[in-house]
């Protein structure tokens, strides 16, 4: 029970982004990708917000994911921020 409580801990929501604000993150990943640029994203995984620096390998539009050099995927579901 305390395990719980402390794995809970320092947890928040996922925000909830607008249709707007989802094609623009979309644009600037594409853009990225095609530019073969350095990025860093901020994205949300099992209650915290996490960052991941690096270029893009692939984007899957079928399975809506990125692949982030050398094998890191990240679903777009998971994005907040194109920082």
């Amino acid at each position: 029970m305390i395990n719980d409580v402390l794995s809970k801990r320092g947890k928040v929501e996922m925000p909830i982004l607008s249709e707007d604000q989802i094609q623009v993150l979309e644009e600037k990943i594409n853009d990225a990708f095609h530019n073969n640029e350095y990025i860093r994203i901020k994205y949300y995984k099992d209650g915290r917000f996490l960052v991941k620096e690096g270029k893009i390998k692939k984007i899957d539009k079928y399975e809506r994911k990125i692949v982030f050099f050398p094998n890191f995927p990240l679903f777009f579901s998971q994005i907040v921020e194109f920082c």
